[in-house]
């Protein structure tokens, strides 16, 4: 890198950065369409680096985020690695290890991103082995589905408000997906109540299933709304609240639409 470089950093982007709406105030959008105008990306501006920090990338204006402006988006943070390492060094000293290995790394990041292990939780057999079955679900449809990401961990030690998950990760850096990818991972969400319902029976499931069900309603709304992956829709685009942007037969059709691919998962 050039000795030479300057670093201009942006903390709470958002707060200038957000998306443009007719409601806003225009100061905030002139100094937006300035800051769009001083980095389009087009004129030579060697040794000026930008970096931009928010809590809300989603309220960010669209082209602010396009290729030229901000090339590179980072997942965690420095403060979040620091943590990461903080953890892993702490669980480390605990074991007894002189060194931090890839399975403390691990244990610290599913601490973060899933909370502790809850060791001292009161779980009964019964719900011990509705949990393993369950998540025994979740990965037989894993391992026996085309296209589903490979199965990186599996567990049923309670973290959070979770009494166990099946973790999947894909082979390399994946920044897109194909429509049998996405129904490979509808049809894992659904494995989970499945195999509930077969061996408990359809009288005794549970909650467990609910945030799989958000899943795959979720993956199938927007195969609908903005993958254009309906035949019955079209390629067409719906952002955000679909009923600003559709009649009402519209709308009722997205919501079958929706329906028959989750009910076509489940089956």
């Amino acid at each position: 890198m050039d000795r030479s470089c300057k670093l201009s950093a942006i903390d709470e982007i958002d707060a200038v950065g957000g998306s443009r709406k007719l409601k806003d105030q225009s100061a905030l959008k002139m100094t937006l369409n300035e800051l769009l105008v001083q980095m389009d990306g087009f004129e030579e501006n060697n040794g000026i680096i930008v970096i931009g920090a928010t809590n809300f990338k989603e309220s960010l204006d669209t082209a602010l985020l396009r290729p030229g402006r901000f090339d590179k988006h980072v997942g965690f943070s420095g403060a979040d690695l620091f943590n990461l390492m903080n953890q892993a060094a702490l669980k480390a000293s605990v074991d007894g290890l002189n060194a931090i290995n890839m399975s403390i790394l691990e244990f610290s990041k599913d601490k973060i991103l899933m909370g502790a292990e809850r060791k001292s939780a009161v779980i009964t057999a019964e719900t011990a082995k509705c949990t393993a079955f369950h998540e025994a679900g979740h990965a037989l449809v894993a391992v026996l589905t085309d296209a589903a990401m490979p199965i990186h961990k599996a567990t049923i030690m309670p973290r959070g408000n979770a009494l166990g998950y099946v973790s999947q990760l894909p082979e390399g850096d994946q920044t897109s997906q194909s429509k049998k990818e996405m129904i490979a991972r509808m049809d894992v969400c659904m494995g989970g109540r499945i195999a509930e319902e077969l061996i408990f029976g359809p009288d005794n499931v549970t909650s467990g299933a609910s945030s799989d069900i958000y899943q795959a309603t979720s993956m199938a709304r927007a195969m609908v709304t903005k993958y254009g992956m309906s035949d019955k829709i079209g390629k067409v685009f719906y952002d955000g609240d679909v009923g600003e942007h559709a009649s009402q037969e519209t709308r009722a059709l997205i919501d079958a639409e929706v329906q028959r691919l989750t009910d076509e998962s489940y089956q």
